[in-house]
C-alpha cells in the first residue's frame, strides 16, 4: 500500500523494517497462491533508481526484481535469486544516464480536450524514449485545461527525475513531425486550429473545431518509425502514441519483449515522476487526518458526468456499489477511500457505508452531472488538479482497487496501484458491435 505514496510523494515513515533493502514479492504460481503486497523502504525514496519490480512472464504469474549496480544491471526470478536473465537496454541506459548531459528533446503537448489521466498516459512513451536515447524532456500543458489562468500545469503537479528537464520552450531547429516547425510554443489546440483553416476547414464560431483522435496523433505527433530519427525534438501529444512507442522500443529490443504495455507504463512512471511539493503535502495531510494506516482501505473510482457518458458506456452506480460491498465482505474493518467528480455520489456511498466510513478528499464539486475539469465555474483550476493528483496516488495506494476499463485516471491509478491481481475489480461495459469494428481498424491503423 505504502510503495506509491513513498516513492511518488517522498512520503518518510516506512512502516516495514530495514532489512527488507529490496522489494520483495511472492510469486503466484497458479491461483490458489495470493501474492503477498510489496515491501518498501525509504531508500527507494532517496535513489529510486536503485530498485524497479517487472513482470518476467507475459501471464504475470512470474515475477522479478532488478537492481542497477556499478557493473550494469541484474534481473532475477524472486523465488530463485541465481537465475539471472539477459540484460535490457533500456535498463543498461537507465543506469547510465547522466543527467545534465542530453542535447536533444522528447516534447510532451497536452490537449484540451484531454483530462488528467489522458495526459498522464502521454508521459510514459516519452519518458522511456528519454531513458533510451539519451534526450531530454519538456512537458508543456499549456492547454487551459483546468482554466485561462493555470499556465504550465505540469510543473505545478509534477517534477522529473532520472531525466534532464526543460522549463521552457526550448530553440530547436528540426522537429518530428515537422509540422511544428516555428510552432513548438504553440498549444496543440492552436496550431490545430491554424491547421485546420489552412486546408480550409470551418466551423462555427461558438463550437470547436472538428476533432478526429486518430488523425490528430497521426498528424501532430511522433510517429515512432525510428529511434535513430536525428530530429532535435520529438514531439509527442497523445496517450494513443505509447503503443507505437513501446512496440518500437520491443521490436529494437530496448525493452523485455515479455513486459506488457501497463507494466511498462507503471515503470516509467514510477521511476520518473514525483509529486510537487505542495501536492505531496496535501497528500501528507489527509493521510494523517484520515489515519490510513489504521487498516484496509477499499478504493473506488466513480465517474458519473454527463460529458463522461456522452463520450463513452460508463457502468451503472448500482455496479459500482456491487463491487464495492463484494470487497467489504473480504475486509469487514476496512474502509472506502472514493474519488469521483459527482458529489451526489458521495452523498450515495456515505448514507450506504457512514459518513465515517467512506474518505474522500476535501475539493470543489461542479454542479451534480458536470465535469471538474474545462469547468469555467471553477474557482481554482491548478487546486482542483492537484486533488485529482492526490486522487490517483491513493486509489494506487488502496489494499483492494475498483477502477474502470475505459477511464484514463482509472487506468494510471490501476498502473500504479500496489494492490495484488486478485484485489482488483476493474468495471466495464458491453462494447457495441459499430465501436468493436472502430477499435479492430484502429489496430490495424497502429501497427
Amino acid at each position: 500500500m505504502w510503495a506509491v505514496l513513498q516513492l511518488m510523494f517522498e512520503l518518510p515513515g516506512s512502516p516495514f523494517p530495514p532489512q527488507h533493502g529490496v522489494a520483495a514479492f511472492a510469486v503466484r504460481q497458479g491461483a490458489a497462491r495470493r501474492r503477498a503486497p510489496p515491501v518498501c523502504r525509504c531508500d527507494c525514496i532517496v535513489m529510486p533508481e536503485k530498485l524497479s519490480v517487472i513482470e518476467l512472464s507475459p501471464d504475470k504469474s512470474e515475477l522479478g526484481w532488478c537492481t542497477f549496480t556499478a557493473s550494469g544491471v541484474r534481473l532475477q526470478n524472486v523465488t530463485d535469486p541465481t537465475v539471472e536473465r539477459a540484460r535490457c537496454p533500456l535498463l543498461e541506459s537507465m543506469a547510465s544516464h547522466e543527467v545534465g548531459a542530453s542535447k536533444n528533446l522528447v516534447v510532451v503537448k497536452g490537449s484540451r480536450g484531454a483530462g488528467l489521466g489522458d495526459k498522464i498516459r502521454a508521459l510514459p512513451a516519452a519518458l522511456l524514449l528519454a531513458s533510451v536515447t539519451n534526450r531530454a524532456v519538456w512537458v508543456d500543458w499549456d492547454d487551459k485545461t483546468y482554466g485561462s489562468d493555470s499556465g504550465n500545469l505540469f510543473p505545478k503537479l509534477f517534477k522529473l527525475t532520472g531525466v534532464d528537464g526543460v522549463q521552457s520552450c526550448p530553440s530547436v531547429s528540426t522537429l518530428s513531425p515537422p509540422i511544428w516547425g516555428g510552432n513548438l510554443g504553440l498549444p496543440l489546440a492552436r496550431l490545430r486550429a491554424n491547421d485546420l483553416r489552412a486546408q480550409g476547414i470551418t466551423w462555427p464560431v461558438d463550437q470547436a473545431p472538428p476533432r478526429d483522435p486518430i488523425e490528430e496523433t497521426r498528424r501532430y505527433s511522433w510517429d515512432a518509425g525510428d529511434l535513430n530519427d536525428p530530429a532535435e525534438a520529438w514531439v509527442i501529444t497523445s496517450m494513443l502514441s505509447a503503443g507505437p512507442v513501446y512496440r518500437l522500443l520491443r521490436r529494437a529490443g530496448a525493452v523485455p519483449p515479455d513486459m506488457s504495455d501497463a507494466s511498462l507504463t507503471g515503470w516509467a512512471l514510477r521511476r520518473h515522476l514525483r509529486a510537487s511539493a505542495r501536492v505531496r503535502a496535501k497528500v501528507g495531510e489527509f493521510l494523517e487526518k484520515s489515519q490510513w494506516k489504521q487498516g484496509p482501505i477499499v478504493g473506488v473510482h466513480v465517474r458519473h458526468t454527463t460529458e463522461s457518458e456522452r463520450a463513452r458506456s460508463m457502468p451503472r452506480l448500482a455496479e459500482y456499489v456491487a463491487a464495492c460491498d463484494e470487497a467489504l465482505k473480504i475486509w469487514r474493518d476496512a474502509r472506502v477511500f472514493l474519488a469521483t467528480d459527482n458529489i451526489s455520489v458521495v452523498h450515495l456511498f456515505r448514507e450506504r457505508y457512514g459518513a465515517n466510513q467512506v474518505l474522500t478528499v476535501p475539493k470543489w464539486f461542479a454542479e451534480a452531472g458536470h465535469p471538474l475539469h474545462k469547468n469555467p465555474d471553477c474557482p481554482d483550476g491548478v487546486a482542483a488538479a492537484e486533488d485529482a493528483v492526490v486522487d490517483i496516488a491513493l486509489l494506487a495506494s488502496s489494499s483492494f482497487l475498483i477502477s474502470l476499463a475505459n477511464s484514463s485516471f482509472s487506468i494510471v491509478a490501476s498502473a500504479l496501484s500496489t494492490a495484488a491481481a486478485e484485489n482488483r475489480r476493474v468495471l466495464s461495459v458491453g462494447v457495441p458491435a459499430w465501436r468493436r469494428a472502430a477499435n479492430r481498424l484502429t489496430g490495424l491503423w497502429r501497427r
